[in-house]
């Protein structure tokens, strides 16, 4: 029992200080911080108490590297995330890791992180469309397709490949 309470606060301290080592890089309240391990872990499902170093690593790099804070991912994005983990079938890490970029991505739209968010949910939403699918097919003459595994989940990563080739 020992050990297991040693584990158990050897993990804590980890995570505590993967936390203020986020929060000092991002320049981000320690608070927006855990909301957004919390909508994630929510969300997405599949990140489990040994990958919040991992998390917060990411939720950083995202940061410098776009213009979603992980503020705006905790507090506009996150509600899209069950929506992605629904058309995508995508959650944990990897789930995480495929969201913030679309997030980013959106977000260089311009228009503010509201907007980005918007833009996302909806092209998400266009994209389960059975009509939209269709005009999507006809207009790059078959060439561009949705295509979904044996569970009905979207390649969404696969279809925004498909397109940047086309």
């Amino acid at each position: 029992a020992g050990a297991l309470e040693g584990d158990r606060q050897h993990f804590f301290v980890g995570a505590l200080e993967g936390l203020a080592r986020t929060a000092r890089a991002t320049g981000e309240p320690v608070n927006d911080l855990v909301l957004a391990l919390g909508e994630a872990r929510e969300q997405l499902q599949g990140i489990n108490d040994t990958q919040t170093d991992e998390f917060f690593g990411v939720l950083a790099e995202q940061a410098e590297a776009g213009k979603v804070t992980p503020a705006q991912f905790a507090r506009v994005f996150a509600p899209g995330m069950a929506q992605f983990k629904d058309v995508t079938g995508h959650g944990g890490m990897g789930g995480l890791r495929e969201f913030g970029a679309l997030a980013q991505t959106q977000a260089m739209g311009g228009g503010g992180a509201e907007m980005a968010a918007t833009r996302m949910n909806e092209a998400l939403r266009l994209l389960t469309d059975t009509k939209t699918q269709q005009r999507l097919r006809r207009a790059t003459h078959g060439r561009v397709q949705v295509r979904r595994d044996a569970n009905g989940q979207m390649d969404l990563i696969g279809l925004l490949e498909q397109m940047s080739t086309d």
